[in-house]
């Protein structure tokens, strides 16, 4: 078989598995009413219209659908996600419309997660059997069209969840936003505002004047509460759906951008750029939702450091030493350089400069140097030259302060920068008894900058 066969028969499996779960997910909703239990008959009675078969819908357009077209499983999935926001507008001017409409949000989010995981499942323990090689034909999940579906469907659930809250905890809000936020910007140069709206972790049950802790309880998780019933019910399984939506939504973007950058397309670039606005937003939501292991799992698989580096300050402080031990030891200098980064925006300098390891060290030394070359008169510039004689290095140390002094603004800013370089000018004197041309020019350099500082 040739591989394009290969992929093929790869693909028609994916979408077997795929039509076997939504077809247990809609076998378990015949017994219920309401547009939410329709949606899935309605759209499978669309697409027959939409595809020109009119003649055979007529009696059970979805037994149909599931007996002839399961190939066209994805399409299903970019029709329900193109007709979704004229249903939402119709049910919003009905009596139920609130309900009906949260109940279709929760459900269109089921039957997405329904198709693709076990798809995607399917593929990752199997698709090397079918040999396909480098570079495989597009994939059937990769489609534009299925990624904003799954943007919109995240979305959607944070929404619900909004909405289903009784009441946003302020000081959960004030704290995530005080300790972890303040100088991150998205690609735009926005402020990060992904914690506006934060989503309470309990319900209705929680009066305004409950004391804090009693308001981020985990949700009450009683076997018998029924999503179609309960609110309380409906909120924890819409914020059981972010994770697994968010990973789905992930892999098809990790996917699409490949492919993209292989074929060398320019789309790649831009699809890249939102994936990485997007990311930290929905990894960074699951904490005021209580779910942050599975932020830290998912920024974990799908190397997101910044987002990791924010998480372990806000959602587990008190072991941030213990997961920044780990993180150090898994990912090596790029989590530490995003770790500087983190420290540098918040000019958080001694947390910064406080390093115990030598592997540590020598990393530092190298952000430092990349930072000073960029912007000679930025604070870790000045503060630069600590590191230096912490380990051991005058020369560095000398010529990084003599830099900084002949950059400073105010002369005594200057005369100090000058006075300490030589003082480590001295040190390294003394370690080195010869000492060469250009740290002979750089002593000069210190005691004519520092006569016209008189």
């Amino acid at each position: 078989l040739s591989p394009a066969a290969r992929a093929q028969l790869c693909a028609n499996v994916e979408k077997l598995a795929a039509a076997q779960s939504l077809w247990d997910l809609q076998n378990a909703a015949w017994a219920r009413a309401g547009p939410a239990m329709q949606l899935l008959a309605n759209l499978a009675a669309a697409f027959l219209e939409t595809s020109g078969q009119q003649q055979q819908q007529s009696k059970d357009p979805l037994r149909l659908f599931f007996r002839l077209h399961c190939a066209a499983i994805g399409d299903l999935l970019v029709l329900m996600h193109r007709r979704l926001p004229a249903l939402t507008r119709a049910l919003a001017v009905s009596p139920s419309g609130v309900k009906d409409g949260q109940m279709v949000s929760y459900e269109a989010s089921r039957i997405a997660a329904a198709v693709l995981q076990p798809a995607l499942a399917y593929r990752f323990q199997h698709a090397r059997l079918y040999a396909v090689g480098d570079p495989a034909p597009e994939r059937w999940t990769e489609h534009p069209a299925i990624a904003d579906m799954l943007v919109d469907r995240l979305e959607a659930s944070y929404n619900l969840c909004r909405d289903l809250s009784a009441h946003h905890f302020q000081a959960l809000y004030e704290r995530i936003t005080a300790t972890a936020l303040p100088g991150d910007e998205r690609p735009e140069h926005q402020t990060l505002g992904v914690f506006d709206d934060a989503v309470s972790v309990s319900h209705v049950s929680l009066s305004p004047d409950e004391e804090e802790e009693d308001a981020l309880r985990p949700l009450a998780s009683a076997a018998d509460d029924d999503p179609y019933a309960s609110p309380l019910a409906l909120l924890r399984e819409t914020i059981d759906q972010i994770g697994p939506l968010a990973n789905l939504c992930f892999r098809v973007f990790v996917d699409r951008i490949a492919r993209l950058a292989a074929a060398s397309s320019a789309a790649s670039d831009d699809l890249a750029q939102r994936y990485d606005a997007l990311r930290p937003r929905y990894l960074l939501c699951l904490v005021p939702l209580g779910r942050a292991p599975v932020a830290f799992r998912l920024a974990e698989e799908y190397r997101d450091l910044p987002t990791l580096v924010t998480l372990v300050f806000v959602a587990d402080p008190t072991n941030a030493a213990a997961h920044l031990r780990r993180y150090v030891e898994r990912f090596s200098k790029d989590f530490a350089d995003t770790l500087l980064a983190f420290y540098e925006r918040r000019a958080a300098w001694a947390s910064l400069l406080h390093t115990q390891d030598e592997k540590f060290d020598v990393w530092l030394k190298d952000y430092i140097d990349l930072r000073s070359a960029e912007d000679p008169r930025a604070p870790l510039s000045k503060l630069g030259w600590i590191h230096d004689v912490k380990v051991a290095d005058f020369s560095a140390a000398a010529v990084r302060l003599v830099r900084a002094g002949l950059v400073a603004e105010e002369v005594s800013d200057a005369q100090t920068m000058l006075s300490l370089s030589k003082l480590a000018f001295i040190a390294y004197e003394s370690q080195e008894p010869e000492v060469d041309d250009s740290m002979a020019e750089t002593r000069l350099r210190i005691d004519k900058a520092l006569e016209l500082c008189q």
